[in-house]
Formats: C-alpha cells, sequence, structure tokens
C-alpha cells in the first residue's frame, strides 16, 4: 500500500512539474500600424488577455497592460504562456488567437490594427437559372452589402473598395482578410421562407489586406 502511495504522490509532482514547464512564460514582440496608410499606432494604450491551462475547471486568465513606442513597437513580457488577444484599452479586439509560445520569444512582426482591402468580385454563371429567381448574395462584413440580381443571371463583376471584413483580426490571419460571401436562389418572389429554391452555404476566400490592384474573388454560380 505504502508503495502504491509513493507512486501515485510521484506522478502528481511529475503532472505538476510538466504543468509548470507548459506555463513558462515568454517575450512577445511586434510593431503595430494604424491602418494601410503605413502609420504607426504610436503610444498606444493596450492591453493583452492571456488564457493558460491550470488547476481549475475553467480557463484561467492573465491582463498584461502596457504601450505602444512612438513606432508603434511592443514588447511584453508573458509570465505564463497561452492563447493572447491584444486589444485596446477599451476593449476593441486588434488580434486574436496568437498562440502559445513554444520558445522563450514570439516576433508577430508587423501588423495592422485597422487594415481594408479593395478586391474585384466576380460573379461567373454556370447556370443561369429561370426568368422569376432572383440570385441574393451576401458580402459579409464591413464594406459589404447584400445583392440582388434577377434570372436568367449573367457574368458580372464590380469593385469593392476599402473593405474591412467581418472579423476581427487574427493570428492565423495577418496579412490577409476573409471575405464571406453567403448566397442562394429564391424562385418568384423573395425573402419568403417557403420559396427559398437553392441554399448554399457561405463560402470564404482570403484576399491580401491593404492591396489596390486587381486582385478578385470569383463566385461561381452552378
Amino acid at each position: 500500500m505504502k508503495n502504491l502511495i509513493y507512486i501515485l504522490l510521484a506522478m502528481v509532482l511529475l503532472s505538476i512539474t510538466s504543468c509548470h514547464k507548459e506555463d513558462k512564460g515568454g517575450i512577445l514582440t511586434g510593431t503595430i500600424l494604424d491602418d494601410c496608410s503605413g502609420k504607426p499606432l504610436a503610444n498606444f494604450h493596450m492591453e493583452a488577455n492571456v488564457n493558460y491551462s491550470c488547476f481549475s475547471t475553467t480557463p484561467c486568465y492573465d491582463t498584461y497592460f502596457f504601450d505602444t513606442d512612438a513606432n508603434g513597437y511592443f514588447s511584453l513580457n508573458i509570465k505564463k504562456r497561452g492563447s493572447t488577444e491584444l486589444r485596446a484599452k477599451n476593449g476593441t479586439s486588434i488580434l486574436k488567437h496568437i498562440p502559445g509560445q513554444s520558445s522563450k520569444e514570439l516576433h508577430l512582426g508587423t501588423f495592422i490594427a485597422r487594415p481594408t482591402t479593395s478586391f474585384v468580385y466576380r460573379i461567373k454563371v454556370n447556370n443561369p437559372y429561370n426568368v422569376g429567381d432572383t440570385l441574393v448574395t451576401n458580402l459579409q462584413g464591413g464594406g459589404g452589402a447584400q445583392f440582388k440580381f434577377a434570372a436568367p443571371l449573367t457574368d458580372t463583376s464590380f469593385t469593392i473598395s476599402n473593405y474591412s471584413g467581418k472579423y476581427a483580426n487574427s493570428y492565423e490571419n495577418i496579412g490577409f482578410i476573409p471575405v464571406e460571401i453567403g448566397y442562394g436562389i429564391y424562385k418568384n418572389s423573395i425573402n419568403v421562407g417557403s420559396n427559398w429554391y437553392v441554399n448554399i452555404p457561405k463560402v470564404e476566400f482570403k484576399i491580401q489586406s491593404c492591396h489596390k490592384g486587381n486582385q478578385e474573388v470569383v463566385l461561381e454560380i452552378n
């Protein structure tokens, strides 16, 4: 029995030691630009919320308050690693889902607090549908809109400018903006549930942020 108790105690100590190793802190650095003009987010009051593993049944959080310098640069000493979100002090999210560092330092590089982009939104029609049907597309996010096209459908394109996207910036999308388009076909009158003809899931694209050229997203109607 004593041997069993010793083994259990050793396992608990090993688990605690492992958790402490995983919770070791690190340095998080980066340079934040305000928008696509390239102006730094200078001398800006911010906070970092860190979600890390602990012995509670719910996640544990640490909050750090810090300022960027005149060039938008910051260096933050995090005591325990975990998924991190950077926010303006008023609560506005600037960068989400920053992973817990696997090394002592994680350099985010330069990223934009409020990225926008422009692109050509092109509808490629493989099935024109019938007179009386209506195509409805919904470009999600700031700068987007709902568009309606009467059938028979034809290829269409137009430019979307200063698009900011639906979601807050995330670590995996630094340098890109997700563009989400939902669409479907109504028969006869629209906005009536019983007249929904074809319901197609949302389609997501990733396009370069701060782009002013001719990048495009193509929505195919089948």
